[in-house]
């Protein structure tokens, strides 16, 4: 897959995977839409940043944190250094 707007990273060791052959270390591309991606560059609290989290979550049922080790985010199509 060719990311256009998300965070790319691996699954971490706690991992809730979508299905039984997802294992440690394996990188992982989650797409992010237009409102998550603002959500997360609204730095100026936690909030926004659960926020996303949570639209994620209901989106795809894939919960980040604590089963995600985020590297990358990117923005139209270009990786940046998550932190």
């Amino acid at each position: 897959m060719i990311l256009r707007n998300g965070l790319v990273g691996s699954f971490h060791h706690d991992l809730y995977a979508f299905d039984e052959e997802h294992f440690e270390g394996e990188e992982l591309e989650l797409p992010l839409n237009a409102k998550e991606m603002q959500l997360a560059f609204l730095q100026q609290d936690n909030k926004s940043w659960q926020m996303m989290v949570d639209s994620v979550y209901h989106r795809t049922g894939f919960m980040i944190a604590g089963n995600m080790n985020i590297d990358w985010i990117v923005v139209n199509g270009v990786p940046h250094k998550f932190h």
